[in-house]
């Protein structure tokens, strides 16, 4: 079931696509930055495809000089990957999942915002 921030991200990106295409432009992706925050508070924009393609030389996948959008590179010393590391050990052993089920609208559950990398 959504959340309230899933609700919120949904609706802004929805805003954002409706936005770029009153203004007939087409090829974006909507992007939205800051949310750990509260959404008024969110940085949106969209940001042309053909400006997150680049060509990889050689793909063995897709041949050579074909255009793809690169995935980032995860830092293995970083503060989030080590936490996420640490973690990773009690998820072998509990059950760490949390579904606030029917009542994530208008209860304690309903503020949770997931713990971004």
């Amino acid at each position: 079931m959504p959340t309230l921030f899933d609700c919120s991200l949904g609706t802004t990106y929805g805003l954002i696509a409706a936005a770029v295409v009153s203004q007939g432009l087409t090829g974006y992706c909507t992007t939205a930055r800051g949310l750990t925050g509260s959404p008024s508070k969110w940085a949106v924009g969209a940001i042309p495809l053909i400006g997150m393609l680049k060509l990889t030389g050689y793909s063995l996948i897709y041949g050579e000089n074909k255009p793809q959008v690169k995935s980032a590179e995860v830092d293995i010393n970083s503060g989030a990957f080590r936490a996420a590391r640490e973690a990773s050990h009690a998820w072998l052993l509990g059950d760490h999942y949390t579904n606030p089920g029917p009542i994530q609208y208008n209860t304690e559950a309903s503020t949770i915002v997931n713990a971004t990398l």
